[in-house]
């Protein structure tokens, strides 16, 4: 097993956060065209907040792809470094990224809070999991 194959759902995590700055860009343009907005006006807190209800998830989306993954990437080094890759590690990373992009689908789309929450609630246990499994690791 090639040990740097951890670092690709960091990879796939790095590409989803692109992907979702893109779908928020394209949505505050969409925004700024359909109120026809001075870029200035963006600088008024309450009228940014008018001018882009509909880019508004995908910008927390967005938000939240700085959270919770930033923990995946310090965890893939550390295992990496730690030479502790193995494939309960390279299973444990993907299933985050799979389901941190479901989240990010849900969140950027039909925003369903029900379907959304577990997803999320799913991908926190998983990273927990490999977090539980380092620090045994580490104090074992």
């Amino acid at each position: 097993m090639n040990a740097t194959n951890i670092f690709l759902p960091s990879v796939f995590m790095a590409a989803l956060t692109y992907i979702v700055l893109v779908y928020m860009f394209r949505g505050r343009l969409a925004g700024i065209k359909k109120h026809q907005a001075r870029i200035q006006t963006l600088a008024d807190p309450v009228k940014e907040a008018q001018i882009f209800t509909d880019s508004a998830n995908s910008a927390d989306n967005f938000e939240n792809l700085f959270e919770m993954p930033v923990l995946l990437y310090v965890a893939s080094v550390i295992i990496y470094v730690l030479s502790k890759v193995d494939a309960l590690y390279l299973g444990l990373t993907w299933l985050y990224v799979i389901l941190r992009y479901a989240h990010s689908y849900i969140h950027c789309t039909n925003n369903r809070v029900k379907y959304r929450f577990r997803i999320f609630a799913g991908s926190v246990i998983v990273l927990f999991i490999i977090w539980m499994r380092l620090a045994a690791q580490i104090i074992l």
